[in-house]
């Protein structure tokens, strides 16, 4: 994030934090732990407030914590710091952020004491809970994964003890037959909307993968491919599609109880949306706000025959109709106006279309998909996961 983001394991000496906190292992007397009660409820929500101010607003994060004993946070410590797809429990840090994390951790619980308390949390639970992060020293990503996979082995009898595999590291996430996020889209949270509705923020759109922030709206040449939502960004998270989605998928589907309540459908682009309250449609132009890092073949965006752009791509056409009716991947990742200059530097540069790749740049090229996406794919999962099967 001190950069363009996106880069996380290319230095040496990097720290990763972990806080059991939200499973509560360190604090063994909080009962009702399960999703839903009220303890659990604060100490997400407390846990994600103290996430998003450490890593994109620590100037207002010392400014809360001004009565608490302690060392400022700075802003080179707290951009150093964050997580790729792991939500608040992983964090990863070059230099001195990892300590400074912990440290701020402690002295936020401190801050947020009365309304631990006033959710029936103990004094003792919350000393317990500043111990939830723990910090571990590696050089890069391959020995984090060597590391935590002989640590894996050693304590469940249900991973092999020793293998031929055990001293090396395997893809994640593994191969698989369609995208991870097919039924999502990799939406960019803008850092103001989170400043102004934090609630909003944590309950709608999950904190999921903070490599956004920090100095990244001040650096670059002014050459690349970013869009604003790049730089203004403060954290991405997954959106499904549309509501309908889920009613597609069968009951007993893995998928279908795993994806985010958040959905892009018609509330979220009306006059009253968030959409609006995130980006600024009032020039006419679209602006990117989906992430090209892990998209899937299937998002869109809305549809093009409101220029106002208030009515959701409905997904459940066939694909020839989406494509026709429905903004494309490359509008709501680039935005409009970006877009246009990119495909005009790309056909001067590229006049063969050698280097075109699905979802790119002028892949205008007609596929043959079936209803959904990979329709081919979504077919399947249906009759694999049919209760009538």
């Amino acid at each position: 994030r001190q950069d363009n983001g996106g880069r996380w394991f290319h230095e040496n000496n990097i720290d990763r934090t972990f806080c059991g906190a939200l499973d509560l292992d360190d604090v063994p007397s909080l009962e009702d732990n399960f999703p839903g009660s009220k303890k659990y409820k604060t100490v997400w929500r407390i846990f994600n407030e103290f996430n998003i101010y450490f890593g994109l607003l620590p100037k207002e994060l010392n400014e809360k914590l001004s009565k608490v004993e302690g060392k400022d946070v700075t802003e080179v410590d707290a951009y150093s710091c964050g997580s790729p797809a792991s939500g608040p429990f992983n964090r990863y840090c070059y230099g001195g952020g990892a300590v400074a994390q912990v440290e701020a951790w402690g002295r936020y619980l401190e801050f947020k004491r009365d309304n631990l308390k006033g959710a029936g949390i103990a004094d003792a639970d919350i000393e317990g809970m500043k111990g939830c992060y723990a910090t571990t020293t590696f050089e890069d990503y391959f020995e984090m994964v060597v590391l935590y996979g002989k640590r894996a082995r050693a304590n469940s009898e249900d991973v092999p003890k020793r293998t031929k595999y055990n001293e090396k590291a395997g893809d994640t996430p593994g191969p698989f037959y369609f995208s991870t996020t097919v039924f999502a889209v990799p939406f960019i949270v803008p850092r103001q909307y989170i400043e102004d509705y934090m609630n909003d923020a944590i309950e709608k759109y999950n904190p999921y993968y903070n490599a956004f922030g920090g100095f990244s709206s001040k650096t670059g040449d002014q050459a690349d491919a970013l869009s604003e939502a790049y730089r203004d960004g403060g954290y991405w998270t997954l959106l499904t599609l549309t509501e309908v989605v889920n009613s597609t998928l069968a009951a007993g589907d893995p998928f279908r109880d795993g994806i985010s309540t958040s959905v892009l459908n018609d509330d979220f682009f009306s006059e009253g949306g968030d959409f609006r309250k995130m980006y600024d449609i009032t020039s006419g132009k679209f602006p990117g706000f989906v992430s090209h890092n892990h998209l899937s073949l299937s998002p869109r965006g809305p549809m093009k025959d409101d220029k106002y752009y208030r009515k959701a791509c409905d997904m459940t056409k066939s694909q020839a109709v989406i494509d026709e009716e429905c903004m494309s991947a490359q509008e709501i990742v680039f935005g409009t106006d970006r877009l246009r200059r990119l495909e005009a530097t790309q056909r001067r540069v590229d006049p063969t279309g050698m280097l075109i790749c699905r979802n790119c740049i002028n892949d205008n090229v007609k596929h043959k998909y079936a209803r959904f996406g990979p329709g081919a794919c979504m077919d399947d999962r249906r009759q694999l996961y049919s209760s009538e099967k």
